[in-house]
């Protein structure tokens, strides 16, 4: 029998999917009554029976994991196209000009907690080899572009990154990147609010809270305050935090987000995080009234990381100074050595205007539309399933 996709079943002998949830078949256009069934609500279904126009009565039906769903698993592939659709129209009523930049890169960054994705050209069949990198975002390439003088731009496309594939992370994902040259971070924010909230249906104003009192607030530590790795040691010690202390500043703070920040998130809804300490926040410029905190931004709902975004960093001697910070760092980690971004900071010294920028993560804004925990359900063929 045909499949038809749930929200457009007819009357009579139908073959369709979904998921399960407390007697109704979903997707994320609508729901029909099917009945109880042995079943977890969650469980993706296939369905066999006659629909009367109210209720599918079930005479058949078999529950597959979503590796078997494969790519008749539709509602994701749907509700994607939706999505990169309202963008598109959003900023072209904005006047942003959609941009495509290369993925293979020879400057990755020098982040000291991302693991680029290397590969090797080569121009011929056992030639020179090249070491280059799959790109974790188009930044470098879209502030040249910037700094040529297209002030409103936007892009979305693939991002790559080694590391763990869990439920919120694949190795290969899809965001949406764009600047605003004159403008400050705010207009920034405004955007993503104005994005997220139409496409997950709330009404905003998005609460917003520091990085100093979500720190506070959630684990009793002044992370503005602690910027050494002794002081932040001294603090966890004083306040009795279940982490370790071996490490260097940065996997303390990373242990800290995990254990205490992290689950204070998941209760307070969408909430923009502000004014992240300088040393998190590599690329963005500093806050004028406190040069230890920094103009950068995430958009947490409901305790998934949707966004990163700041103001960006002009000054390419700064720039030049972190990055060095960031290579010392990875070689006493003992993480690969990136190169430094020399023609990024070429760029950079041509004059990059005042700037703001944000890279928003759209398969989890889609795993969110459709009140799914894994990333899994949102990608409809992937190489790391």
């Amino acid at each position: 029998m045909e499949h038809q996709p749930l929200h457009k079943l007819q009357n009579g002998s139908v073959c369709t999917a979904g998921r399960y949830h407390e007697g109704r078949l979903t997707n994320a256009y609508g729901a029909v009554l099917i009945g109880p069934l042995p079943l977890e609500n969650g469980q993706l279904v296939r369905v066999e029976g006659h629909f009367d126009g109210e209720k599918l009565n079930v005479a058949r039906y078999e529950s597959f994991s979503r590796g078997e769903a494969g790519v008749g698993w539709t509602p994701g592939l749907e509700l994607r196209q939706r999505l990169y659709g309202q963008i598109r129209t959003y900023f072209a009523e904005r006047g942003f000009l959609e941009v495509e930049t290369p993925q293979l890169v020879d400057e990755p960054g020098t982040d000291v907690f991302l693991d680029p994705l290397p590969a090797i050209y080569s121009p011929e069949p056992g030639g020179r080899e090249t070491r280059k990198w799959l790109h974790t975002s188009p930044e470098f390439k879209m502030k040249a572009l910037l700094v040529a003088g297209h002030e409103r731009i936007f892009q979305v496309t693939k991002a790559f990154r080694n590391g763990e594939i869990s439920k919120r992370h694949r190795p290969e994902f899809s965001i949406l990147e764009f600047y605003r040259a004159w403008e400050p971070v705010e207009a920034v924010m405004q955007d993503v609010e104005n994005i997220v909230s139409a496409f997950l249906e709330f009404e905003g104003p998005i609460e917003r809270i520091t990085m100093q009192e979500l720190f506070l607030r959630s684990c009793g530590i002044d992370i503005l305050a602690a910027q050494t790795r002794e002081t932040l040691v001294s603090a966890c010690s004083a306040g009795g935090l279940k982490v370790r202390l071996d490490g260097a500043w940065d996997q303390i703070y990373f242990e800290l987000m995990v254990e205490y920040v992290d689950p204070f998130l998941e209760s307070m809804g969408p909430v923009f995080v502000t004014r992240w300490p300088v040393r998190q926040a590599v690329l963005a410029a500093a806050c004028e009234d406190d040069s230890r905190a920094a103009e950068r931004f995430e958009l947490y709902v409901n305790g998934l990381e949707l966004c990163n975004g700041f103001q960006e960093l002009c000054d390419p001697e700064e720039q030049r100074r972190r990055f060095n910070e960031d290579i010392e760092r990875r070689r006493e980690l003992n993480y690969p050595e990136l190169p430094m971004p020399e023609e990024f900071l070429r760029h950079l010294s041509q004059g990059l205007p005042p700037s703001a920028g944000v890279a928003v993560g759209l398969d989890r804004l889609l795993m969110l539309k459709l009140g799914t925990q894994d990333i899994a359900d949102v990608i409809a063929l992937s190489g790391f399933d």
